[in-house]
């Protein structure tokens, strides 16, 4: 099982080689999901702010159950800047 956990961590890009955690996988580590949901928000950098929240809207409640709206919250704060709007 953690064989598995390790090629995917590898896959995602949260693994150097020597494995220890990328600084992508030291990212994906502060976010409150599961390492493929966390890698998804990362790579969010490329959507619009619409489709952002859309986003966080489907992982928080269609995948994760959260229907009080804590989660979505929580996630929100660790979504990257949305295209054409770097601070």
């Amino acid at each position: 099982r953690w064989r598995k956990a390790e090629e995917l961590a590898h896959l995602l890009g949260l693994l150097e080689e020597s494995g220890r955690l990328s600084p992508l996988g030291e990212q994906v580590q502060r976010i409150p999901l599961d390492a493929r949901l966390g890698r998804s928000l990362l790579a969010a950098h490329a959507l619009s702010e619409n489709e952002q929240r859309n986003l966080i809207h489907f992982i928080a409640q269609e995948i994760e159950g959260d229907r009080s709206g804590n989660l979505q919250r929580r996630i929100s704060s660790h979504l990257p800047s949305p295209r054409g709007k770097e601070s």
